[in-house]
């Protein structure tokens, strides 16, 4: 049924099943955000649904998703993350380092509201946050377009988003989706069949090869944590997603992330 049961038995097992039924339903909406039939064909969300399997049995493993009998009871309007947040892990501390993906949420909610995702030589989810953090301030006319920042404002920014605003930023937490270090990613980057746990396919290492990196195991991992930052978003309940991205990013924009010449609002990633 998928790798999922070499990892998880019982109600575990089934619930991540369960789970990934429902990532799959809710994966065309997800690709639908994009504007351009090219975005939408594109051969990353292939391989992002082919390794469906693995981020359901992530999310179940991490104790993060809803137990069986709440999965069973979900739809497209669900939020199929746990009901209290309370543990979930926040990016504090030495938490800082990790990368991977993560996710805002408000505590006055009760809800996550978006995820992301990080990962490079010089970049963690503190330097994330504090990106994040000045975006917030709505100082750039990109950040002035974006949901999430007009939504979450920071308490520092003067630009008027009556109508929109429903909080601000300082109110937000930050907390690991599924977090990992830098230095210890092999299962990442080795297919199912060599004792990873994504399957990796020469049409998908052809796409990894257009990654940032100096290898081809770093790109890899790049690519993973954009499929992670997927699965994240995936699961929060559509009413409260203040997303506007499909993930992705790279590929959505400018056919790759090394092709040059994309318009502005090409790359503005939130």
């Amino acid at each position: 049924m998928g790798l999922q049961t070499g990892w998880l038995t019982g109600d575990a097992g089934e619930a991540a099943d369960v789970l990934r039924s429902l990532l799959a339903t809710r994966l065309p909406s997800l690709i639908a955000r994009n504007e351009q039939e090219w975005q939408r064909s594109h051969g990353i969300w292939k391989w992002a649904a082919l390794n469906l399997s693995t981020g359901a049995a992530i999310k179940v493993a991490l104790s993060q998703a809803k137990d069986l009998d709440d999965l069973n009871t979900c739809d497209d309007t669900s939020s199929l993350w746990k009901h209290n947040m309370d543990p979930f892990m926040r990016v504090t501390d030495d938490k800082m380092k990790l990368v991977g993906s993560y996710l805002f949420g408000y505590d006055k909610w009760g809800r996550f509201i978006r995820s992301g995702k990080v990962y490079g030589t010089k970049v963690d989810y503190g330097t994330r946050y504090k990106q994040h953090m000045q975006s917030a301030r709505l100082q750039d006319a990109d950040d002035q377009r974006s949901k999430f920042y007009c939504t979450f404002p920071s308490i520092q920014s003067t630009v008027d988003t009556t109508g929109m605003k429903k909080g601000v930023f300082e109110h937000l937490n930050m907390f690991i989706g599924t977090g990992f270090d830098k230095q210890n990613c092999s299962l990442l980057v080795k297919d199912v069949a060599d004792g990873g746990i994504f399957q990796w396919t020469k049409e998908a290492i052809q796409l990894a090869r257009t990654c940032h990196g100096t290898t081809l195991d770093e790109q890899k991992v790049e690519m993973v944590s954009y499929l992670l930052e997927v699965i994240d978003d995936l699961m929060i309940e559509p009413s409260y997603n203040v997303s506007q991205s499909s993930g992705m990013d790279p590929w959505m924009r400018g056919r790759g992330p090394k092709a040059a010449g994309a318009s502005p609002e090409a790359r503005t990633l939130f």
